[in-house]
């Protein structure tokens, strides 16, 4: 499977809810459901149990983020290391959550 359909599969990205000058609250959307939910959960196991992911999200929590909002990009940054691996077709080789 390509990377690029795997990508539509489950990417989560945010959908706005604007109308002339109203700008809305963004919200969650797109993909499968299925996968979504599953990204959802293993993202809540990771900013507890592994350790670079955890510290992803407590770094981001410092500098002042939402909860939610660390927590998506937690979910994002899952998602690009799950397709990484399925496009090279090897194992995780490179740590989570860490910016160059």
């Amino acid at each position: 499977m390509r990377s690029s359909v795997v990508g539509r599969l489950g990417r989560p990205r945010a959908l706005p809810s604007d109308s002339g000058k109203y700008r809305g609250k963004r919200f969650i959307e797109g993909g499968r459901a299925l996968v979504r939910k599953t990204l959802y959960m293993a993202a809540f196991a990771c900013t507890r149990w592994n350790q670079d992911l955890k510290t992803f999200y407590e770094r981001l929590r410092a500098l002042g983020k939402s909860a939610k909002v660390a927590f998506i990009s937690v979910l994002r940054t899952l998602f690009s290391v799950l397709n990484s691996v399925v496009r090279r077709q090897s194992p995780r080789q490179e740590q989570l959550g860490k910016t160059a």
